[in-house]
């Protein structure tokens, strides 16, 4: 009867020890205990530790892996890029982030007074995402791929403080976001073609310089003070040449403005493959500032003159 009672009593002993904080557990173990009770309170102190631990990892994990999901994340997403890419708007549609990798249908954005754009909209990004990038530290996204681009970039400039303004907001690094490369199957970009965006076409003081590159392969590099653009395939128009099929056009641009470093071109009459002509760019250089000078030559070799006439 005796035995029966005092297991009873160390059974709800054991209860109430067990719904004590842990240092007091540990302190009756360490002091009044033997040394199996210890080692037994500090097991199941261990298990509930790691039981705890276990469950708040879990939880973090599957916030991570759906926070892209949350509307905030959307919001927050808009807001950043739209702030450093210098957009007026800008908008967003349809991302998702899979087994390591960011994607996004949609972009489009209108630029403000200072940004180096008028408009632009890609579709289909894809790069490179880990569970902590965009949350904490610098996102490096790795080679970010583009299915296509289409932009209009603005010409001309009220004032110096306004075209150094635009070519800042071209040049400027983003610190939590290390963009090393950009591919863009299908891009296509127009210059001079609004006459909103600069008062002295508008005014009719000057006649626009009007230009594309369509339908091309682009890929940009950052470098230390700027970035190299390369295009292949595709059209590239200016004036009055027009339409010209692309060989290779290889441009740097920084600080000091555009530099051509290579411009090859072929001339066909439409719907032809059969080459009429080729066009070189040598030493071609466009300055910064809202008065930019060119310099440079254009070497036209066999080219029909009715492919350079209005």
């Amino acid at each position: 009867m005796e035995s029966e009672q005092l297991q009873s009593f160390n059974e709800r002993l054991s209860q109430w020890i067990s719904s004590q904080g842990f240092w007091f557990q540990l302190r009756f173990s360490m002091a009044g205990g033997n040394a199996s009770s210890a080692l037994y309170h500090l097991m199941r102190i261990g298990f509930r530790v790691f039981l705890f631990l276990l469950i708040g990892a879990i939880g973090g994990f599957y916030y991570l892996v759906k926070r892209v999901e949350r509307p905030e994340f959307s919001k927050n997403l808009t807001g950043s890029i739209g702030k450093q890419l210098s957009a007026a708007e800008c908008r967003i549609e349809s991302f998702r982030r899979m087994q390591g990798e960011f994607n996004l249908r949609r972009i489009a954005c209108a630029g403000s007074p200072d940004a180096f754009y008028s408009t632009f909209e890609a579709a289909n990004i894809s790069c490179r995402m880990g569970l902590l990038d965009g949350l904490t530290g610098v996102w490096k996204p790795g080679p970010i791929l583009v299915k296509r681009l289409d932009m209009e970039l603005r010409t001309g400039s009220d004032d110096a403080d306004s075209a150094a303004r635009r070519a800042e907001s071209f040049l400027k690094e983003f610190p939590k976001f290390d963009m090393s490369s950009l591919e863009v199957s299908d891009a296509t970009i127009r210059w001079g073609f609004s006459k909103v965006f600069d008062p002295r076409i508008r005014a009719g003081l000057v006649e626009p310089a009007k230009g594309e590159i369509k339908n091309s392969r682009m890929t940009v590099q950052r470098s230390e003070d700027g970035y190299r653009l390369q295009f292949k395939g595709g059209t590239f128009s200016q004036n009055w040449l027009e339409k010209l099929e692309i060989v290779e056009l290889t441009a740097f641009i920084g600080p000091k403005g555009i530099q051509i470093e290579k411009g090859e071109f072929i001339a066909r009459t439409e719907g032809s493959k059969s080459t009429l002509g080729t066009v070189s760019f040598i030493g071609v250089k466009v300055g910064g500032g809202d008065r930019p000078a060119v310099s440079g030559m254009v070497r036209l070799s066999k080219v029909p003159l009715e492919l350079l006439l209005p």
